[in-house]
Formats: structure tokens, C-alpha cells, sequence
């Protein structure tokens, strides 16, 4: 009986080791996925006496947020983004 006892005691000791792990490696706390991480965003304007920094910034956002749109939203839906206005745009961010 004091076997048994020691057995069970070992196997739940066990169990719940490995369920802490379990559950300590599949919990969602941390995500460290990259999926809605824009980058290289390239945008040209040329440069000369009436060059304003803020369009091209903006021209930048607007880029950028049609591209996480597109990551974030199902094909169906995106034609309603299409015509979003840049303040639109900056009150959902």
C-alpha cells in the first residue's frame, strides 16, 4: 500500500509538471509573431523649392496601412478601404 501510495504520488507529481510546462508554452502572454510588422516602405517625391516633408510622410502612412489592411482583412473586403481618407486613416491608428 505505502508503494502505491509513493507510485501515485510520483505520477501526479509528473503529470503536473508537464501540464505546467504544457500550458506555460502554449500560453498566449507573449506573441512574438511578426505578422503585422510593416517595413521598407520606399516613397519617391522629388526634391525641390516647394518639397513638403509632411505629404511624403503621409504618402508613407497611406502605404503602410493599405498594406496591413491587406494582411489583416479578407479579399472580399478590402474594396472598402480603397477610399479611406488619411484622417480616417489616423483616427483608426
Amino acid at each position: 500500500m505505502l508503494i502505491f501510495k509513493k507510485k501515485l504520488y510520483f505520477y501526479l507529481y509528473i503529470f503536473f509538471l508537464i501540464f505546467v510546462l504544457i500550458i506555460n508554452e502554449f500560453s498566449t502572454n507573449k506573441a512574438y509573431s511578426k505578422n503585422f510588422i510593416i517595413s521598407d516602405i520606399e516613397v519617391e517625391e522629388k526634391y525641390d523649392l516647394n518639397f513638403n516633408k509632411s505629404k511624403v510622410i503621409d504618402k508613407g502612412f497611406i502605404q503602410a496601412f493599405k498594406i496591413l489592411i491587406y494582411k489583416m482583412v479578407e479579399k472580399k473586403d478590402r474594396s472598402k478601404f480603397k477610399n479611406i481618407s488619411l484622417k480616417q486613416i489616423k483616427s483608426l491608428i
